[in-house]
C-alpha cells in the first residue's frame, strides 16, 4: 500500500475524530449558554395552564439528537431533550412548546439509532 495513502488516511481519520470532539465539547463549554438552556422552560401537556396560556412568538424549530455511540448502548430520550434545551438556548428562547422525541435511524457519526427531539422555541411577548 502507498505510504502517502495511509498517512493520508490517518490525517483524515484524526480530524473526524477532532471535529466530533469538538462538536460534542462545545454544546455546554460555554458559561453563558450554560445558564440560558438551564433557564429554558419545556413546556407539555402536563405543564401549569398559566404557562401554556402565555403569548409568546415562535423563534425557530429546533431539533436535539441522542446516540448510543458504543456497541450495545441505546439513545437517550433525556439527553435529547437536553441537546433540545441548549439548541434553544442559542437562540436565547425562553421556552420549547410542541416538542416531541421519536427512535429514527441514522447515520451520525458510529450511530446506527438515535433519539431525535424537535420542538418550537419561543420567546415570551411579555418580557
Amino acid at each position: 500500500m502507498n505510504l502517502y495513502y495511509c498517512k493520508g488516511r490517518q490525517v483524515l481519520s484524526l480530524l473526524v475524530v477532532i471535529f466530533i470532539l469538538y462538536g460534542c465539547g462545545a454544546a455546554t463549554s460555554d458559561p453563558f449558554l450554560r445558564r440560558r438552556a438551564a433557564n429554558v422552560v419545556m413546556i407539555s401537556s402536563e405543564s401549569p395552564i398559566e404557562m401554556k396560556n402565555k403569548k409568546f412568538v415562535i423563534i425557530d424549530e429546533i431539533m436535539g439528537k441522542s446516540c448510543g455511540e458504543k456497541t450495545g448502548s441505546d439513545p437517550s430520550v433525556e439527553a435529547a431533550l437536553q441537546m433540545l434545551k441548549i439548541e434553544a438556548g442559542k437562540l436565547y428562547a425562553d421556552a420549547v412548546i410542541d416538542f416531541i422525541c421519536e427512535e429514527v435511524s441514522s447515520s451520525w457519526g458510529n450511530c446506527s439509532k438515535a433519539i431525535e427531539c424537535r420542538g418550537d422555541a419561543i420567546t415570551w411577548k411579555d418580557r
